[in-house]
């Protein structure tokens, strides 16, 4: 008997990862036909942050910021289905309903709600919605993608992670009967926000460009590549992480954040900033697992002397520095880096079988407070 599957989601954070290809034959035996009734939302803030050194963050909403929208049932740590959907497109954070057909029914199933796994930054390795069913859920795991680096820059750099939402819960769906399930699935961000704000200074603020095109970057090193659907993340290197290949912006964004007080401040010496997405980590105290950040300005005078030098570069020589970041950051977390550049930047790089109906709902999870860590360089 096959019926109806209807799912209300609601959309928080998540990440991404790496996966292989082992399948597992028999996934699950025939036990008839059942509804299921689920629901998914948008968590509250998922965890105390230190007072926000800047007011403003990105806004969330499903219009915005969910793109697509996958839903696996595993049982046993198994893939038994798997479905893509049409995310909701309400501009707020409400709870949204999908409906499904021909779930398998289970005890102690696992549902696991992915968003924007197939968007820019991130990529499936062998896996898709399609093939998923057979697969370990440890498998599946998303990954970041490779970035085009310059030459002269050594390490892998990635791409910024496309903004991966995620939840799961452990379910019963039973044969031929509605099964109501009432805790909504509250869709959270399994990435980080890295807001770094710039503060040049002496000869940095007024022969160095951090601002034009093609000027300046910045490569976040020590972060990990991939990341599966159990929110597991593989092992950091020490030359790798997200790059960045855009300058800083100079002026205060005025679409797309929400919160009181401006990011740039200039009475205290920040002219420019730049925000992107990476995996979580770093560490307080733990050298080999802190970030590493990498800034390279660009010189605008013939006139500035780099480190370890007695001669000027010439004008349109990239000028470097860089330092360890000892803050953590969680998932749904933004950390903000307010980089002093005191110091005369550096000419080269630095080191460094039956089925039932389902109802889920589900919603969106905005994101969490700012903590700030100083870093001069």
């Amino acid at each position: 008997m096959r019926k109806l599957v209807q799912l209300f989601v609601l959309i928080p954070l998540l990440a991404a990862g790496l996966l292989s290809c082992n399948k597992e034959e028999e996934v699950v035996k025939d036990r008839g036909t059942g509804n299921v009734k689920m629901s998914f939302g948008f968590s509250e803030n998922p965890e105390g942050r230190a007072v926000p050194a800047s007011g403003k963050k990105p806004t969330t909403s499903w219009r915005d910021n969910v793109k697509d929208l996958i839903i696996l049932f595993a049982k046993d740590g198994v893939v038994v289905d798997a479905r893509s959907v049409t995310p909701p497109t309400a501009a707020d954070l409400s709870e949204q309903s999908v409906s499904l057909k021909n779930i398998p029914a289970n005890t102690d199933c696992d549902v696991y709600v992915v968003a924007n796994s197939g968007q820019t930054g991130i990529s499936r390795p062998g896996w898709t919605p399609e093939n998923a069913k057979g697969r370990r859920t440890q498998d599946l795991l998303m990954a970041l993608t490779t970035a085009t680096m310059p030459a002269g820059v050594t390490g892998t750099g990635y791409n910024s992670p496309a903004e991966i939402f995620m939840a799961n819960q452990r379910v019963t769906i039973q044969a031929d009967k509605d099964n109501n399930i009432t805790t909504p699935f509250a869709l959270t961000r399994v990435v980080s926000l890295i807001r770094v704000r710039l503060v040049p200074k002496g000869d940095n603020l007024s022969k160095i460009d951090f601002t034009g095109a093609g000027k300046a970057f910045v490569f976040l090193r020590r972060v990990s590549p991939s990341m599966n659907v159990l929110k597991t993340f593989t092992t950091v290197t020490p030359t790798d992480g997200v790059f960045v290949n855009q300058p800083f912006l100079g002026t205060e964004p005025n679409t797309g954040y929400a919160g009181t007080g401006n990011i740039l401040d200039a009475a205290n010496g920040v002219t420019c900033y730049r925000d992107f997405l990476c995996f979580p980590g770093g560490s307080a105290t733990a050298g080999a697992q802190k970030f590493d950040i990498m800034i390279k300005g660009t010189t605008k005078t013939a006139d500035y002397i780099p480190a370890g030098a007695t001669t000027p570069l010439a004008i349109n020589t990239p000028v470097y520095w860089s330092g360890a970041i000892s803050q953590a950051v969680a998932s749904n977390g933004i950390l903000e880096v307010v980089v002093t550049v005191q110091s005369v930047g550096d000419k080269d790089e630095p080191e460094v079988g039956s089925y039932g109906n389902l109802t889920i709902k589900v919603n969106l999870v905005p994101w969490g407070n700012i903590t700030q860590t100083e870093l001069p360089v």
